[in-house]
């Protein structure tokens, strides 16, 4: 038997490294302003230092129809996991959604997929 375990304990890492491919965190969704799609403009994300979130802001741009997508930057690792603070870049939006503490919205960014999240703003 005591043979074995070191055998066994190989087996258990090369097991537990071969998860297959990494997917990175990416987000997309679609955003509505007054129940219309906001057209045009920037979506960033802000880590919320005050939930314990560290690393880079996340930005993307929102097209005509109201959707976005923010993926990783080329030659960085991934979208950082953790609670982000959301403004918006928009000439149509009030003042206050380009404000990372005043627009009210605060999302959890998980690790290692697609995050899908709406926003619908008034």
């Amino acid at each position: 038997m005591r043979q074995l375990m070191p055998a066994f304990c190989l087996l258990i890492v090369i097991l537990g490294c071969s998860s297959g491919p990494v997917v990175p965190t990416s987000i997309q969704g679609r955003i509505l302003f007054q129940k219309q799609p906001l057209r045009g403009g920037t979506i960033v994300f802000t880590p919320d230092m005050d939930r314990g979130s560290v690393g880079p802001m996340a930005a993307g741009e929102i097209f005509a129809d109201g959707t976005y997508t923010v993926l990783p930057q080329p030659g960085k690792d991934s979208i950082h996991a953790g609670w982000y603070k959301v403004s918006f870049a928009s000439q149509v939006l009030p003042p206050k959604f380009s404000d990372p503490s005043l627009s009210g919205q605060v999302k959890q960014i998980l690790s290692g997929q697609i995050n899908k999240i709406d926003f619908n703003l008034e």
